[in-house]
């Protein structure tokens, strides 16, 4: 069993992977509250009003753990302010669709008119969420700003042109409570990976 493949893709967990091309990195850390994003140590205090809003869903194929090769499904909130800093949180799971479902449709009945897109990853079964979504949106009478994304592809490539220059630039900023995963993840980064 190839460990990148089963701590990235299945687990989505780095601890304990060694060799790292990010480890070097410390992105500062933030705190989202209930009004928007605060910078400890500083006075800043960046409103979600004055933010893009994007949520990122990476559905997993099954709801339970059933053998190593079982994805977490994981969502992550971006907010990018006026400067073009990226403010990230989130969360993972072993959940079903319906879970999922209100994962996204909680957070953007909460992000409002500051949502910009929601974009879903669309692989193997997922492709047939469309209808659902639509039907969901109506239902609930929260509407998404929905985007389709087929998946990219190589990840390590995706890291290196999109993820690592915002990092060289100091532009990543991190939730506090999943600033320690996220510090997990860039210190494995890319585990000695084929490129």
């Amino acid at each position: 069993e190839d460990p990148w493949t089963y701590h990235y893709q299945y687990e989505n967990n780095a601890v304990g992977l060694s060799g790292s091309e990010l480890a070097s990195y410390a992105p500062p850390e933030c705190v989202f509250t209930d009004e928007g994003i605060a910078i400890p140590n500083t006075d800043e205090f960046v409103r979600y009003g004055e933010c893009d809003i994007t949520i990122a869903l990476d559905p997993a194929g099954r709801s339970t753990r059933s053998s190593v090769r079982t994805s977490q499904t994981a969502m992550a909130i971006v907010a990018r302010d006026v400067h073009g800093r990226k403010f990230i949180t989130g969360r993972k799971g072993y959940v079903k669709t319906t879970q999922w479902l209100d994962w996204v449709f909680g957070e953007a009945e909460f992000y409002g008119e500051a949502l910009a897109r929601t974009v879903i990853e669309e692989a193997a079964g997922f492709a047939a969420l469309d209808s659902i979504i639509i039907r969901e949106q109506y239902i609930r009478n929260i509407r998404l700003k929905y985007r389709p994304t087929p998946a990219l592809g190589d990840k390590i490539l995706t890291i290196k042109t999109i993820l690592q220059p915002e990092l060289d630039h100091g532009m990543i900023y991190v939730d506090q409570r999943l600033l320690p995963q996220f510090m997990d993840e860039l210190k494995a980064f890319p585990n000695g990976y084929a490129m």
